[in-house]
């Protein structure tokens, strides 16, 4: 392995994931596969990183929780790596990601990077700094780091590693949203980045794959 290397990790299956229903973003957890694929990547790890990162979200805490038993004594950090919540739940009931199909199609077609669902909402402007935020911190970091994140978070990232596209712009969130069928990172799926000068890219994460991996059937 590369000396400095961060992998971006897509959380294990969740509950939502295997298509039970959910109340809200923050707080869906693992599904019983779930437990399993996070044990299992940890055999995946070939040493101790030099931080271990999760987002506020219980399903990338928790998928989390097998490495940093691991490894006790490595550095760790929470960071605002969660999933795009650009759907308001209604708060009165919990939704499958069938309830909540239409309106994620409903979200994407309006191409508006300003939009907030129900008023609250998450807007594809706020992932956009996110991303930037993210990248811009890591920009600086030695080593090999490990961050658990969430699907559409990591799409952002490779969009604009890729391309430079990703932008509070109504294109970028047009181009976008076909990167959204195209691109699919299944659970505990790595993004291995790596930065040099100005310019980051993406590489191999030199980690064989997963046999318990699960592309998962929503975006949370």
């Amino acid at each position: 392995m590369a000396s400095d290397v961060i992998w971006l990790v897509r959380h294990a299956q969740s509950t939502a994931n295997a298509g039970a229903p959910a109340a809200n973003y923050p707080t869906i957890p693992l599904s019983e596969l779930g437990w399993l694929q996070a044990r299992s990547f940890v055999k995946r790890v070939p040493r101790a990183p030099e931080r271990i990162v999760w987002s506020p979200f219980l399903r990338a805490r928790q998928t989390a929780e097998p490495l940093l038993a691991q490894f006790p004594h490595v550095p760790t950090a929470e960071m605002p790596v969660e999933e795009f919540s650009y759907l308001h739940f209604p708060g009165d009931r919990e939704l499958t990601w069938q309830d909540r199909a239409p309106r994620v199609e409903a979200y994407w077609a309006r191409q508006d990077p300003l939009h907030r669902d129900g008023g609250v909402g998450e807007s594809y402007a706020d992932l956009v700094e996110r991303v930037r935020q993210f990248l811009h911190a890591a920009r600086d970091w030695r080593g090999f780091q490990v961050v658990f994140s969430h699907e559409q978070f990591m799409r952002g990232v490779a969009l604009q590693v890729l391309t430079g596209q990703l932008q509070a712009t109504d294109k970028s969130m047009a181009l976008f949203a076909l990167w959204r069928h195209s691109f699919r990172i299944p659970n505990v799926a790595v993004l291995a980045l790596r930065h040099q000068g100005d310019a980051w890219w993406l590489a191999t994460s030199d980690a064989p794959p997963d046999p318990l991996h699960h592309a998962g059937t929503s975006h949370a």
